[in-house]
C-alpha cells in the first residue's frame, strides 16, 4: 500500500499530522521522535506519550547528534513495551537497529518501526549556527555543508521498515508518501486517511534512482582518493596522528554494543615500572599508547556491520576522518563477503555462519 498523506502541508508538518492520527486512533501508545531540547538551538530523540508535544518535533531536521537507534535499544533491550511504541528512524540509523536485532540488543515486538527518506545532515555545530526561534530546514544548507559520510550514502530511503515517509518524489504541491512496507505496516494504514494510492511510482523511483546514482559517484571518487592517503603502515599512522585515545568514536557507535570494551579493560592497566621498561627499550614512549591497536580492533570488531553513520567521525575531538575510514574499510570487507549491513533482520551474522566456498579465491584449499 502506497499513498499520498496531506497535500499541501510541508514534511513536517504532514508528519507530524501523521503521528497525531496514530495516537489518535489509539495505534501506538507512545513515539520516539526527534525533538527540539528545551531552551536550546539543538534537536535529540524524545520520548512522547501523547499528541500534544508533537509540535516540539522536528521529524525532518537536518542533523543528526546521536542515533536514534541506541535509545531504542535502550528501550527495547531488557524488556519488550508493554504497548505500542513508534520510533522515527533515518535510513543509516534503520540499518543499524536492523544489526542490533541480529545482534539481540534491540528487540522489535510492540515496535512500529517508521523510516523517513533523508537527503542528509550537516554537523550540530553548523546546525546551531543557522538556528534560532525558528530551526533550519534542509533547504537552508549548500549541498557543501552535508556531512561527507551522507554524501556517500547510498540509502536515501530505508531497506526496512513498516511504514516509509517519502519525500523524493513527492507532489510539488506538498504531503508526503507513505507506503507499508510489512503486513503490519499495512495494516495501520489502514487506519490512516491517505488522500489517493499513488498507481504511478516511476517518479519517486526516478528521485531515489538519481540520488543513489549522485552519492555512489560522490562515494567512488571520494573513497578512492582516501584509499590511496592510508595506504601502508606509514600513512595510516599519519591518519591517527591526532588520535588522543579518548573512545569516543567507539561511544557513539550505534552498533558497538559490549557493556565492557575490551580497550578499557584491565588488560590496558599496566604499573609504573612497565611504562619505564618500554620507554627504555624505545628512547622515546609516545602516549598514550595503543591508539592504533584500538582502532584496527574496531575495524575488524563492528566493520562488518558498519553502515556508515558517521557518528564515530562526528564525536571525534580532532576532526580525524574515523568515519569516511570505516566507510571504505566496511565497503570493502561486506563487498568480499557479499554481505550489505542493515538490509535484513533475517540474514545471518557472517561471523557466525560457514560457507563452504568462502575465500578459496585466495588460495584456501576445501578440505
Amino acid at each position: 500500500m502506497i499513498g499520498i498523506y496531506a497535500k499541501g502541508l510541508n514534511p513536517r508538518e504532514a508528519t507530524r499530522e501523521f503521528f497525531a492520527e496514530l495516537f489518535g486512533a489509539n495505534l501506538i501508545s507512545s513515539a520516539l521522535l526527534p525533538a527540539r531540547k528545551a531552551g536550546l538551538n539543538q534537536i535529540f530523540p524524545a520520548l512522547l506519550s501523547s499528541k500534544d508535544s508533537l509540535d516540539q518535533t522536528f521529524p525532518f531536521a537536518p542533523v543528526m547528534p546521536l542515533s536514534t537507534a541506541v535509545q531504542l535499544s535502550k528501550i527495547t533491550r531488557f524488556a519488550n513495551p508493554t504497548n505500542t511504541v513508534a520510533v522515527l528512524l533515518r535510513p543509516c540509523e534503520s540499518r543499524a537497529a536492523v544489526e542490533l536485532v541480529k545482534l539481540r540488543q534491540i528487540s522489535l515486538d510492540n515496535v512500529l518501526l517508521i523510516t523517513r527518506d533523508c537527503p542528509g545532515t550537516v554537523e550540530p555545530e553548523t546546525f546551531e549556527e543557522k538556528a534560532s526561534d525558528t530551526l533550519p530546514g534542509f533547504s537552508d544548507f549548500t549541498e557543501d555543508d552535508l556531512r561527507p559520510v551522507c554524501r556517500m550514502c547510498s540509502y536515501p530511503e530505508a531497506p526496512v521498515a513498516d511504514i516509509n515517509i517519502g519525500t523524493f518524489g513527492a507532489d510539488a504541491e506538498g504531503g508526503i508518501i507513505l507506503e507499508a512496507k510489512t503486513e503490519k505496516g499495512a495494516e495501520i494504514l489502514k487506519h490512516i486517511k491517505l488522500e489517493a494510492e499513488l498507481e504511478d511510482t516511476s517518479a519517486r523511483d526516478a528521485a531515489l534512482k538519481s540520488e543513489t546514482d549522485k552519492r555512489t559517484a560522490y562515494a567512488d571518487k571520494h573513497l578512492a582518493e582516501l584509499q590511496k592517503e592510508v595506504a601502508g603502515i606509514d600513512n595510516l599512522i599519519k591518519f591517527f596522528a591526532k588520535c588522543v585515545n579518548c573512545h569516543n568514536c567507539r561511544s557513539m557507535c550505534p552498533v558497538c554494543y559490549c557493556n565492557e570494551c575490551f580497550f578499557d579493560s584491565a588488560t590496558f592497566h599496566f604499573e609504573g615500572p612497565r611504562y619505564e621498561e618500554w620507554a627504555a627499550r624505545r628512547v622515546v614512549l609516545q602516549m598514550p599508547r595503543d591508539e592504533m591497536l584500538f582502532h584496527l580492533g574496531r575495524m575488524n570488531h563492528i566493520g562488518l556491520s558498519c553502515v556508515g553513520c558517521g557518528m564515530c567521525e562526528q564525536a571525534c575531538p580532532h576532526d580525524i576522518k574515523v568515519g569516511q575510514l570505516f566507510a571504505l574499510i566496511s565497503t570493502i570487507a561486506q563487498k568480499e563477503l557479499d554481505i550489505h549491513a542493515g538490509m535484513s533482520v533475517t540474514d545471518p551474522l557472517p561471523l557466525a555462519t560457514f560457507r563452504e566456498e568462502e575465500f578459496t579465491e585466495m588460495g584456501e584449499e576445501k578440505v
